[in-house]
């Protein structure tokens, strides 16, 4: 799919397009966190599907989880690693995976 910002990309103008990459994060990031339906769907809508600017989404936003996780632990990158390593046995270890909790850790929900 060829969208405003991955046209800016082909053409070599990738100031712009990050520009207006950084803008529609931050955008996404309010939308969130407000719970905002309409800018979620107004954001949507522009990204249309295209898989690069979904991936560029995604590698932006696993960016900034990385870094809260360093920063959670301190700035000790190993004990980062190490936590996210046990996290992930933990996720993988559930037999079955309980899609209604996917927080291992989460106590139990009264039914």
């Amino acid at each position: 799919m060829n969208c405003e910002v991955c046209a800016l990309h082909e053409t070599g103008e990738t100031g712009q397009a990050a520009r207006k990459e950084a803008i529609r994060h931050r955008r996404l990031l309010l939308a969130y966190l407000t719970q905002s339906d309409d800018a979620m769907a107004e954001i949507r809508a522009e990204i249309n599907d295209c898989v690069d600017c979904l991936l560029r989404l995604s590698l932006a936003f696993v960016s900034i989880n990385a870094a809260f996780t360093v920063a959670s632990c301190g700035g000790d990158m190993q004990r980062a690693i190490a936590e996210v390593e046990q996290s992930l046995l933990t996720y993988m270890d559930q037999d079955p995976p309980d899609a209604a909790d996917p927080t291992p850790d989460a106590p139990p929900t009264a039914p």
